[in-house]
């Protein structure tokens, strides 16, 4: 039997790494994860949220491992090897290999337009480094990962629907193993209370029979656990991603990053350390001297009431933008599927009893009067780019004059 490494994690306790794992860990391309921070700039109004990408991977990984290793236990015909165990490892390790400096604030703001988005990067990268450092993975089995990391790629587009495509990266429900680690690791580094560790999500998950697919589902006594798992995901993205402050200093970082990358070739290799180097000394200035644009207000839209003044709001913003540049704002979707258009809970698959092969959708508002019927809300937030008095006296007035449209 092979020997494993085992390190220890605040997490999830000891992790015990193949060989192979083992080799991938130790290249270039993975420590490079040591200096990407998993809440990108979130560390600038919570100190300690200063985990990285590096761990995260390393505690999907073993995630992966745990869910997979219960599907084998409680799916014995599908006659699941170790080998695809370490296969699904080896995905969870990988997944965030692709990203940029500060991740998403890189794909959403910096990325040229024919630049692949983290994922694809991601992919490309890991073809690299299996040819590069001489992998022990066969080219169906790297096909094998490079599908569960990514499998809303177009060619791959059926594997959405098939179990060993949901482990890593659920696109039919979103409730992955990636989302049951940054969840719990998030939590504990920012010193919030979690709704749970997700030892029955893990233990109890199967794969259930719908229609000619099979897919992953957990027990039905299991669906407020589920509610409680996203909910938190909510509360994370409400009062730390989005942060009206948080989203100040992403200007600064913003524009830091569209500064060096138009000095630099290979930008997407770079890490988040790039913020401090000296050519955007002024800039950087701005972050240690918190010089980020002044929040000013917000406006909360949850339902069909609300949405109608939403984009009478926005016209006026426009106007008013026009006018006074340094008055400017921004739009932000939160709910329990982040930026998703669709309710998560409404796609994932239950099953009644241990010897029940067949899985099902229910409606969960119909089950709990706390589970709510709207998934998600927008917003419209308000900033000001100059902090002298006159400006701010004048973006306030503008706020209240928005506030009439708003309370009307």
């Amino acid at each position: 039997m092979e020997k494993q490494t085992r390190i220890y994690d605040p997490i999830h306790g000891f992790i015990e790494l193949t060989s192979l794992m083992k080799q991938i860990i130790d290249t270039e391309e993975f420590q490079r994860l040591r200096d990407l921070k998993q809440l990108s700039a979130t560390s600038f109004v919570f100190p300690s949220a200063n985990h990285t990408r590096f761990e995260h991977s390393i505690g999907v990984s073993h995630l992966a491992g745990k869910m997979i290793e219960s599907i084998r236990k409680n799916n014995p015909e599908l006659k699941i090897t170790d080998r695809q165990i370490e296969l699904t490892r080896i995905a969870g390790l990988l997944h965030d290999i692709g990203h940029g400096p500060y991740s998403h604030l890189y794909d959403d703001y910096v990325k040229g337009p024919k630049e692949k988005d983290h994922e694809e990067r991601g992919c490309k990268l890991i073809r690299e480094m299996v040819k590069k450092y001489n992998l022990s993975i066969k080219k169906t089995e790297l096909s094998e990962i490079i599908s569960m990391i990514n499998p809303k790629d177009t060619k791959r587009k059926k594997k959405t629907k098939m179990w060993n495509y949901q482990i890593v990266a659920n696109k039919v429900n979103q409730l992955d193993v990636d989302k049951m680690d940054y969840i719990q690791r998030d939590c504990f580094y920012l010193g919030m209370k979690c709704s749970g560790e997700y030892s029955r999500l893990m233990k109890d998950v199967r794969v259930v029979t719908v229609g000619n697919t099979k897919q992953i589902a957990w027990s039905i006594k299991l669906q407020y656990d589920i509610f409680h798992l996203f909910s938190t995901r909510y509360r994370l993205h409400k009062t730390v991603y989005n942060h009206p402050k948080v989203k100040a200093y992403e200007y600064i970082i913003i524009e830091i990053l569209q500064t060096l990358k138009e000095k630099m070739k290979d930008f997407s290799k770079t890490t988040d350390s790039i913020i401090y180097c000296e050519m955007v000394k002024k800039l950087r200035e701005k972050l240690y001297r918190r010089k980020h644009p002044k929040f000013i207000g917000e406006f909360l839209f949850t339902n069909p009431q609300t949405m109608k003044k939403k984009e009478k709001i926005i016209t006026t913003l426009t106007k008013m933008n026009e006018k006074i540049p340094n008055f400017i704002f921004q739009e932000l979707e939160i709910g329990f599927a982040g930026s998703k258009s669709e309710n998560p809970l409404k796609n994932i698959y239950y099953y009644k009893d241990e010897s029940e092969r067949f899985g099902f959708k229910i409606k969960p508002e119909m089950h709990s009067f706390i589970i709510p019927i709207n998934f998600t809300e927008k917003l419209i937030r308000i900033y000001s780019l100059n902090r002298n008095k006159e400006n701010m006296e004048e973006a306030y007035r503008n706020f209240s004059q928005l506030s009439q449209i708003y309370n009307s």
